[in-house]
């Protein structure tokens, strides 16, 4: 939810700049788009996998964030939470190029079944 409502506002952040082009109006949001993305997924996932040691109603903080497995910044630790992250922005990635894909071999489609 964090996600989608940043970009709504970040896309109001590049139209303010006033892009010359829409090429580069997209660029920079697709730029800033990722960073928001990677620091929030970064962030969440940290915390969640994070053993704080402490016991807020439940253990870690409302039996949700700081009651993981790791106290340390283990190998393991590098494998479960940058393995998670990566995961979520890679799908954050195809997942739009999907689409398109999808409607360039709809358009495709229709040219041949027309000739």
């Amino acid at each position: 939810a964090i996600n989608v409502a940043c970009t709504g506002g970040i896309a109001a952040i590049a139209d303010a700049e006033r892009h010359l082009s829409l090429t580069k109006r997209s660029h920079r949001i697709m730029a800033m788009v990722f960073l928001v993305q990677l620091i929030n997924m970064g962030f969440i996932t940290a915390f969640v996998h994070f053993d704080l040691g402490m016991h807020v109603l439940g253990e870690g903080i409302f039996g949700l964030v700081g009651n993981g497995i790791f106290s340390d910044l283990v190998f393991e630790w590098y494998v479960v939470v940058g393995g998670s992250i990566l995961l979520a922005n890679l799908f954050q990635t195809l997942c739009p190029l999907l689409g398109l894909t999808a409607a360039w071999v709809g358009k495709a489609k229709r040219c041949c079944r027309s000739r």
